[in-house]
């Protein structure tokens, strides 16, 4: 198992906007609908980081603990070292200064309750430390529905705008580590299992400074 990397905090906390509440959302609950509860109530995480996030690059992000044994199993099923070693790095609010390099509207996941609704779908932004990053080096950050009905102009036609541009972005959220995905990384799609996921803050670096996404214009 890789070693534990300690962050140094200092990042403030920027004025941000949760949602109202940690409970159902659209009539899914936190655990969501199938898969696994444990993972699907990290992703549905509605909490603002009380601490100040650590700063963190992808390349940082790559060299956190990984799970080997987690591959298609769900986490009550590993061992309570694994699940220690993991949920410690996921209470650790982050901020990313990267570029965005892509953004893709997914579609129904069990952690939104297999809703059709393009309101209750995640989408993934894929982010590098350098602005030519390709898919396989970069990691996933995710804009979550819960998180997008407050912040509405968190949406993927914003996003998509943003991607590929060279803008750097920087990316407020938890750390979190998604088990599901090893055939991602078998298929080079993805650096890393390690996620910032949910999203809890998007700004956009201007001449004048950073500013938040929904203030941002190109």
């Amino acid at each position: 198992m890789r070693k534990l990397i300690v962050f140094a905090s200092a990042i403030v906390l920027m004025a941000q906007t949760a949602p109202t509440g940690t409970g159902a959302f659209d009539g899914c609950p936190v655990i969501g609908s199938g898969g696994d509860p444990a993972l699907n109530s990290a992703k549905n995480r509605g909490a603002l980081p009380t601490q100040s996030p650590a700063p963190l690059t992808v390349g940082q992000m790559d060299q956190l603990p990984t799970v080997p044994s987690s591959e298609g199993r769900t986490r009550s099923g590993w061992t309570a070292s694994d699940q220690n070693a993991i949920q410690s790095q996921e209470q650790q609010p982050v901020v990313l200064t990267v570029y965005l390099v892509r953004a893709i509207p997914e579609g129904p996941e069990t952690c939104n309750c297999e809703s059709t609704s393009p309101n209750d779908h995640d989408v993934h932004l894929y982010v590098g430390d350098d602005p030519d990053t390709t898919s396989e080096n970069a990691a996933i950050v995710e804009v979550t529905p819960r998180w997008r009905a407050v912040n509405p102009s968190w949406n993927a036609q914003n996003l998509q705008a943003l991607a590929g541009s060279g803008t750097p972005v920087r990316i407020t959220g938890w750390l979190m580590y998604d088990q599901e995905h090893w055939d991602m990384i078998a298929k080079h799609e993805r650096a890393t299992l390690w996620e910032v996921h949910p999203v809890t803050d998007i700004q956009v670096q201007t001449q004048q400074g950073w500013v938040e996404l929904a203030n941002y214009q190109p």
